[in-house]
């Protein structure tokens, strides 16, 4: 879940829906090519409280700005890029990024951000570099700057200021405002990461074979099944580690797919324990994992 620096700058005219729906991508991106498959409006609608118009229009918003492109990929759903979002190799990580997998995002407090404000949080960590530095920069060279990029007053950009306070020590010395990143926000240890991006990214694909396949699911049995691509992905072939999780999810999903294939719609539930056993078979295992002595 990373937002390159590049990305960034694309984001200052973002409405409110459409801001909340490209948090809500990254979250479930592929890092490796920056690829979300399977966006369903009533997931969407369930995490951010939009309506089902607003994922719509959010979801045009992004393309016409050229944040994403879109595609229909079933009935249901629509796959969807994050444009120059990739994270291939460590060259593409090298260049710099906000990481986004922290719980912090996933406050009220940040939630209640107005798009603006969100814009400019991203901005600040891209200048602080997400460390002990500071941004440095004249007073009305700020206003300045932030006037050209969002087309507001002076006023309302103090009242944007007023809020990431609770995110970013901002005060004025000889004329220039000093902005410093808090780690008491983003790295206390009430607040650490919830889930790793990779956790985010395994546990939307399994959501996604799911509603294709009209698979009832908790969150007990969307965890489980979502973390055998990661038990097993050493038994499968790929150049790079997200390679072979890619390769143990697509096996995972053909395992949902095989569980469910004899089950009338009305009665379908995911299985962890039967698709952990369909796995094994599939990868020339044992259906049962041998007891500890």
């Amino acid at each position: 879940m990373k937002t390159k620096y590049t990305i960034i700058p694309k984001l200052n005219t973002l409405s409110a829906k459409e801001m909340d729906l490209f948090f809500y991508l990254v979250e479930r991106m592929n890092q490796f090519n920056g690829y979300v498959e399977g966006v369903y409006y009533k997931d969407v609608m369930q995490v951010t409280g939009m309506c089902k118009q607003s994922f719509y229009n959010a979801l045009k918003g992004l393309e016409k700005k050229e944040i994403v492109t879109v595609n229909k990929s079933s009935d249901v759903d629509y796959n969807v890029v994050i444009l120059g979002n990739a994270f291939p190799d460590a060259e593409a990580r090298n260049k710099g990024y906000v990481k986004l997998n922290r719980k912090a995002f996933r406050t009220k407090e940040f939630w209640q951000l107005k798009a603006h404000e969100k814009y400019m949080l991203l901005e600040f960590l891209k200048g602080t570099h997400e460390n002990g530095s500071s941004i440095r920069i004249g007073v009305e060279k700020f206003y300045e700057k932030y006037r050209k990029l969002l087309g507001v007053s002076d006023r309302v950009i103090r009242g944007y200021l007023h809020n990431l306070r609770k995110f970013f020590s901002i005060g004025i010395k000889d004329g220039k405002y000093f902005i410093t990143y808090l780690h008491s926000v983003f790295h206390d240890k009430h607040l650490k990461e919830k889930k790793s991006e990779e956790a985010w990214y395994r546990e939307h694909l399994v959501k996604k074979e799911c509603w294709r396949n009209h698979i009832e699911y908790d969150q007990e049995t969307l965890t489980s099944t979502a973390y055998l691509s990661r038990q097993y992905f050493d038994f499968f072939n790929g150049q790079t580690e997200i390679e072979k999780i890619m390769a143990a999810a697509k096996a995972v999903m053909l395992c949902i797919r095989t569980s469910v294939e004899d089950i009338q719609r009305k009665e379908r539930q995911l299985q962890p324990k039967y698709i952990h056993k369909l796995l094994r078979k599939s990868i020339g295992l044992p259906e049962s994992a041998p007891k500890a002595i």
